[in-house]
C-alpha cells in the first residue's frame, strides 16, 4: 500500500469530519436535517477506512474470512451514501422506499458472495478479486446515484431551479471516481471522488434554500436585488400583489394568511412563462422577470388572475390579487422606471378593482385591462 494512497483516506476521512463541524455549526438547517448530512459523511469515512484496512489486509497472514468480511462491510456501505443523502432533503418518501429497496437487495448480493465468490473473493493471499457477477454491485451503485439524481431534480424543479442540469455533472464526476478505479485498479480514486461529491451535492443544496423563500419556494429578494442590479437584456417586469391581505390575516389568522402567500405562488410559479425568474419580494408582493421580449405580456396576467380565480370559487376567503407590467427596454429605460412603472399599473388595477367592490361589483381581470390599457401607459 502506497503512503500516497494511505494519505489521501487520511484528508478524506478530515474532510468528512471537518464538513460535520461545519453542517453542526450552520444556522441554515435544522437540528434533524444536520444529523442526517452528518450520518452521510459518517458513512462515507467509514467506507473510506473499511477499503483502507481492506487493502491494509492483503499479502498478509490474516485470516481470509476476516478480511472477506471487511470487504464485504464496504461494498455493503458504499450504495449507502446516495440513500443517506436523499434523507435530508426527501420530501417523496416512496424515492427512499425504492433507494432502500436497493441497498438491501445489494447487500444480500454481497453477503450471499462471501460464500459463492460471486460478485468479489479473496484468494488464497488475501488478494481481493472481482467476481463474474461483480457488474450487479456496479449497477446497484448506479441505480442509488440514479435515484438521488431522479429525487433531487424533483425538489429542484419544487424550488423552480434553473440549474438542475448540475446534478448531472455531480452524479458524472462521481462515476468517473469510481469507474476509474474498476477500469484501472492501480488508481484508487474512488473514496476521494464519493468524499467530494456529497461535499458538492451539499453546497448545491445549500445554495437552492439560501436563495429560495422559506414558505413560497419562489426566489428570495436577495435573489430579485442581485438579478434587477445586473440586467441588461429586454425584459417584462410583472408585479402582483395580495389585495386585502391585511383584512385576511386579522380575519383568518396568520395560519391562513400563510397558506393563501404559498397558492399566489403557486399559480405564479404554474403560470409564468418558463424562462422566467420568479421572486417573493415582500410580505405579500411578488415580482415576475421575463427575459426577452414578450409579445402579449396581457396573456401572462390572465392566466394568472384565470387560475385564482378558480383557487376562489373553492374558497371564497382567498383573496383577489392585483397585477401590472411594464416592458425594460435597456437602450431606452431605466431598470428602477420600469419597475415604478409596473407597481403603478398595479396599483390603478388595484383602486379600479376596490372602486368596483365598494359598489358591490365584481369585475373580472379582463374588464379591469381594458379600462387601463385605454389609458396612456408608460413602458
Amino acid at each position: 500500500m502506497s503512503y500516497f494512497y494511505t494519505g489521501m483516506i487520511i484528508l478524506a476521512i478530515l474532510a468528512c469530519s471537518l464538513m460535520c463541524v461545519l453542517i453542526g455549526c450552520s444556522p441554515l438547517l435544522p437540528g434533524v436535517k444536520k444529523r442526517q448530512f452528518c450520518m452521510g459523511f459518517i458513512v462515507v469515512a467509514a467506507g473510506a477506512m473499511l477499503e483502507w484496512l481492506s487493502l491494509l489486509l492483503e499479502h498478509t497472514g490474516c485470516p481470509v474470512w476476516f478480511h472477506t468480511g471487511i470487504k464485504a462491510l464496504e461494498l455493503i456501505m458504499a450504495p449507502l451514501i446516495p440513500l443517506f443523502l436523499m434523507i435530508p432533503i426527501a420530501t417523496n418518501r416512496r424515492i427512499l422506499k425504492l433507494m432502500l429497496a436497493g441497498v438491501i437487495v445489494n447487500s444480500i448480493l454481497i453477503m450471499v458472495s462471501c460464500v459463492t465468490k460471486s460478485i468479489f473473493y479473496m484468494d488464497s493471499a488475501n488478494v481481493y478479486h472481482h467476481g463474474r457477477l461483480y457488474f450487479l454491485f456496479i449497477t446497484s451503485y448506479t441505480f442509488e446515484g440514479i435515484c438521488l439524481v431522479i429525487g433531487t431534480y424533483a425538489i429542484r424543479k419544487q424550488y423552480r431551479s434553473k440549474n438542475s442540469w448540475i446534478l448531472y455533472l455531480i452524479f458524472l464526476y462521481m462515476m468517473i471516481g469510481i469507474g476509474m478505479h474498476n477500469v484501472i485498479t492501480e488508481i484508487r480514486a474512488d473514496y476521494l471522488a464519493l468524499t467530494i461529491t456529497p461535499i458538492l451535492f451539499y453546497i448545491s443544496y445549500v445554495d437552492l434554500i439560501q436563495s429560495s423563500d422559506s414558505l413560497t419556494k419562489l426566489l428570495n429578494r436577495n435573489c430579485y436585488d442581485s438579478y434587477i442590479s445586473r440586467i441588461e437584456d429586454a425584459a417584462v417586469i410583472i408585479t402582483v400583489d395580495v389585495d386585502y391581505f391585511k383584512q385576511c390575516n386579522d380575519n383568518y389568522g396568520h395560519l391562513f394568511g400563510d397558506e393563501v402567500l404559498r397558492k399566489v405562488a403557486q399559480v405564479i410559479a404554474t403560470t409564468a412563462p418558463r424562462k422566467a425568474n420568479c421572486y417573493r419580494t415582500g410580505g405579500d408582493e411578488f415580482c415576475i422577470i421575463v427575459p426577452g421580449r414578450v409579445n402579449n405580456p396581457d396573456r401572462i396576467l390572465e392566466e394568472i388572475h384565470h387560475e385564482m380565480d378558480a383557487i376562489r370559487a373553492e374558497d371564497s376567503r382567498i383573496p383577489f390579487i392585483s397585477t401590472g407590467y411594464a416592458v425594460f427596454h435597456p437602450e431606452a429605460d431605466s431598470i428602477i422606471d420600469t419597475i415604478e412603472s409596473a407597481d403603478a399599473m398595479m396599483y390603478r388595477f388595484k383602486n379600479l378593482r376596490k372602486q368596483h367592490l365598494a359598489e358591490g361589483k365584481v369585475v373580472g381581470f379582463i374588464d379591469i385591462q381594458k379600462i387601463l390599457l385605454s389609458k396612456p401607459v408608460i413602458h
